[in-house]
């Protein structure tokens, strides 16, 4: 049995016998609810009986309709967040090889000066701060190319889980003491193609940021592995380049129980120079997703605020 909202509302009681008398019908969407107590979606179609005293009422459950229409405003917007980080990728990578350039005939005259200037102290030092400045723009160089996809690899077999334990390890120096990390990976795992080192960078950027969200606060980084089945469906939400067929998946991801994100910066999270940080460049999360997407990979995230992020990388096992 249904019983209308707008039965609890005393403005819209009318409504239908109103729209009924002036048009001859009546078109409306309202909310109902079912004996458990729970609510459904409803679509109201009525129209009036000619020549008689009375009017034909359609009460329709429409919750099935309403998911297949946010399935695909979730698909259209995920398709238009992936044209539109594409595009940004290919104004990256050429931005990235004319700096580049740039920073080459840069760094090639200050050697130059150098060999030149070897009594001069004053002039070395600043000869050294341009060389550092150019090495920090060579990074930034790499950021870019790796956000476009396009930065230089070297494929290979590689096993996940031996990737974020070394990861753990290199964090584990600095970790401080009101973290605790929590080692949850596999032993058996399938190799997936990819460069070892761009992998690593992926891993690093997500146990630092998880670092940060974490702050000064008592808190776990629960790092995992592992091989699942995933459908179609599941990717809705994740940051998939194109159509991600169902299938085996290895994966690891990176849980932490800090500040934890909502939907506005989750939004956001992958765009280039889009950093919460005060001294963030923006593009530490920009490059991990070109260098996932350059291996055939997705990145699925799960945050609310104060319930911390979990970012699970997944790749396809052939």
């Amino acid at each position: 049995m249904l019983y209308g909202a707008r039965r609890l509302n005393k403005g819209r009681r009318h409504e239908i016998y109103e729209a009924l008398e002036s048009r001859g019908f009546h078109f409306g969407l309202a909310t109902g609810r079912r004996k458990d107590g729970s609510t459904l979606p409803l679509e109201i179609i009525s129209g009036d009986i000619k020549g008689r005293s009375g009017a034909v009422l359609l009460i329709r459950d429409i919750t099935e309709r309403n998911e297949v229409e946010e399935r695909q405003r979730r698909v259209e917007e995920r398709a238009f967040r992936s044209q539109n980080l594409e595009s940004l990728g290919l104004l990256a990578g050429g931005i990235a090889h004319d700096f580049n350039n740039l920073l080459m005939i840069v760094q090639g005259h200050s050697d130059l000066i150098t060999m030149q200037a070897s009594k001069d102290a004053a002039l070395k030092e600043s000869i050294a701060e341009i060389r550092k400045s150019t090495n920090r723009g060579r990074d930034f160089f790499r950021h870019l190319l790796s956000f476009a996809g396009r930065a230089p690899g070297e494929v290979q077999p590689v096993n996940l889980s031996e990737i974020m334990r070394y990861t753990d390890r290199m964090l584990l120096v600095r970790l401080p003491r009101n973290v605790t990390v929590v080692d949850r990976l596999s032993d058996d795992m399938p190799m997936v193609n990819g460069d070892d080192s761009q992998l690593h960078q992926v891993a690093m950027n997500l146990m630092v940021n998880a670092l940060e969200a974490i702050g000064d606060e008592e808190g776990t980084i629960t790092t995992s592995s592992g091989v699942r089945d995933c459908s179609e469906e599941e990717f809705v939400d994740s940051t998939a380049a194109g159509d991600i067929k169902s299938g085996r998946f290895a994966f690891f991801s990176v849980a932490d129980t800090g500040c934890g994100m909502d939907e506005d910066t989750q939004r956001k999270l992958w765009a280039p120079f889009y950093t919460t940080k005060q001294e963030g460049t923006g593009m530490g999360l920009a490059a991990v997703l070109g260098i996932v997407h350059s291996h055939g990979g997705v990145i699925k995230v799960e945050s609310e605020p104060g319930s911390g992020t979990t970012m699970t990388v997944l790749f396809p096992v052939e």
